[in-house]
């Protein structure tokens, strides 16, 4: 799973940020995205998914 979490913080993840300001936070349980904290754009997303 973390192989494809990393893309995520590095598409996602202000430069520098490291884990402790990262968007995408893992946890017991798994992975979340603390979505109040960003500004997503639903367009710019599928564009680096479809590149990750």
């Amino acid at each position: 799973m973390p192989s494809y979490v990393y893309p995520l913080r590095k598409a996602l993840d202000p430069p520098r940020a490291g884990r402790a300001g990262s968007v995408v936070r893992g946890g017991t349980g798994g992975y979340r995205f603390l979505l109040d904290e960003v500004e997503l754009d639903v367009q710019e997303l599928t564009e680096h998914a479809a590149q990750a």
